[in-house]
């Protein structure tokens, strides 16, 4: 029962193999159209800010900045960099002390910054950190912790 089994298995692969081994026939030789095509998937490096040291005091602190490297895009594509923060640095030992804080442009310190639109390769956006001086009145000492989360999309002009 296994030998018949496995030939018949042996023969079934062979005629398959045959099957998708055949070319595109032409009836008629005078002339036949074949396309070609290719596929070329987007490509790209987003490279956002590293763990940051706000100093106390410091009203405006360097973020970096986010950039857009190396980037293969499709036409009316773009890379959508969304921030997200609580936007208050927290104190590690009682959550009831927080420091507010915004992520702005670097060379306009008045202009919020939330998302980032890059469209080609060397596309960045320089951030800085801002706290209010007001606010380091009524900081506790001790040390204070916050997180901004970048989510990185590939998205369409329309």
């Amino acid at each position: 029962m296994k030998k018949l089994f496995s030939f018949i298995l042996v023969l079934l692969l062979t005629i398959l193999c045959i099957i998708s081994v055949s070319a595109l026939e032409i009836s008629n030789p005078s002339s036949a159209n074949v396309e070609l095509n290719i596929q070329i998937n987007p490509t790209y490096i987003v490279v956002i800010p590293d763990d940051t040291y706000v100093s106390y005091n410091s009203e405006f602190t360097d973020f970096q900045s986010v950039k857009l490297i190396q980037a293969n895009l499709e036409p009316n594509k773009y890379i959508l960099v969304e921030l997200k923060a609580d936007k208050m640095f927290v104190h590690v030992n009682n959550n009831l002390f927080t420091i507010p804080f915004t992520v702005v442009e670097r060379n306009n310190k008045k202009l919020l910054v939330n998302d980032i639109v890059l469209y080609k390769s060397n596309d960045e956006k320089k951030l800085s950190i801002h706290v209010e001086p007001d606010e380091w009145n009524y900081a506790k000492a001790g040390k204070y912790e916050a997180t901004v989360n970048f989510n990185i999309s590939y998205t369409s002009l329309t």
